[in-house]
């Protein structure tokens, strides 16, 4: 094999390496883990700072406790919640 064909694939693989990367990183960033959808008016979670839907993370603390829904943190009042305006201007590409 000559060196630019060499150069040539090593560059795709790391060209496909990061493109693999970047979508891991946007799917994991931008999606609810309660209900694994696209965050639909995220809220943060006081304590932790985890990310979920606005209405996903207040059924689950209705339903479930005062506990973050990832790490179990507690969360001390649900009027904590921080809506999280900027996430939702990324997330909805404005």
């Amino acid at each position: 094999m000559s060196a630019q064909n060499t150069t040539s694939t090593s560059t795709s693989d790391h060209i496909n390496s990061a493109l693999s990367k970047l979508t891991s990183l946007v799917d994991n960033n931008f999606e609810c883990s309660i209900c694994l959808d696209t965050f639909s008016d995220p809220h943060v979670t006081p304590e932790c700072l985890h990310r979920f839907c606005g209405a996903c993370v207040k059924e689950s603390i209705r339903k479930c406790g005062a506990q973050c829904p990832k790490c179990r943190a507690r969360i001390t009042t649900k009027r904590g919640l921080r809506k999280d305006n900027d996430f939702q201007d990324m997330v909805s590409g404005d």
